[in-house]
């Protein structure tokens, strides 16, 4: 009986390791996909072939694409600082 205690013990201590590792997995899978999913739309917005985008035909369209990508990250960045959302330790 003794034995039986220690092994349930046991599994239910290794059980809740896993499950803790596996919840830190989605915690860090999850703050990287709302990370992206705001590049990923913009990407997909000005990727497609409109006829009509004047900051498709601006001189420095792309470079302004990069600033609003950089800017949103830092933005999305700051926002987890801040409410406490991006703890990596």
């Amino acid at each position: 009986l003794g034995s039986s205690r220690f092994i349930s013990g046991h599994l239910g201590s290794s059980r809740q390791a896993v499950e803790e590792r596996h919840s830190r997995v989605l915690y860090v899978l999850t703050l990287v996909t709302a990370l992206f999913v705001p590049l990923q739309f913009l990407t997909g917005v000005w990727g497609m072939n409109f006829r009509v985008m004047p900051e498709l035909e601006w001189e420095y369209g792309y470079e302004m694409f990069w600033c609003c990508e950089l800017l949103i990250a830092l933005l999305v960045f700051i926002f987890f600082r801040a409410s406490g959302l991006l703890q990596l330790s």
